[in-house]
């Protein structure tokens, strides 16, 4: 969900292409075949929309819906939005453990990979 006014920062795709190319989720496990990142764009006293980690047993997809602080979006330059992106990108990473307790796959080996790509593409 994103406000028309910073409708235009949010530029995920350089870092999900690098995502695709260089992390096999195989690699770490057949719990889960795909993970997704959606962004909510809120207002800091916004008490409706959490961050949320929705797990689909049957597709072994992961659905991250993770709150983006709008009035840090919108002043914040490139840059500063994509720090932002991989920086929630993390967070929700580590917030899938949870989750995948008891399924087939190591989600802490996968953090490693993510975080040096993130930091050096992101």
């Amino acid at each position: 969900m994103v406000w028309h006014e910073v409708d235009h920062k949010l530029n995920y795709l350089p870092i999900e292409e690098a995502l695709n190319l260089e992390v096999r989720l195989s690699d770490f496990g057949s719990g889960v075949e795909a993970i997704r990142f959606i962004y909510i764009e809120v207002q800091p006293d916004n008490e409706i929309n959490e961050d949320q980690v929705i797990y689909d047993n049957y597709a072994k997809e992961v659905t991250l819906a993770l709150k983006l602080d709008y009035p840090k979006l919108a002043l914040a330059d490139p840059s500063g939005v994509k720090a932002m992106l991989c920086d929630l990108d993390l967070t929700g990473i580590q917030m899938i453990k949870g989750e995948l307790k008891d399924k087939e796959f190591d989600i802490d080996r996968l953090h490693l990979p993510i975080k040096t790509l993130l930091t050096i593409k992101g």
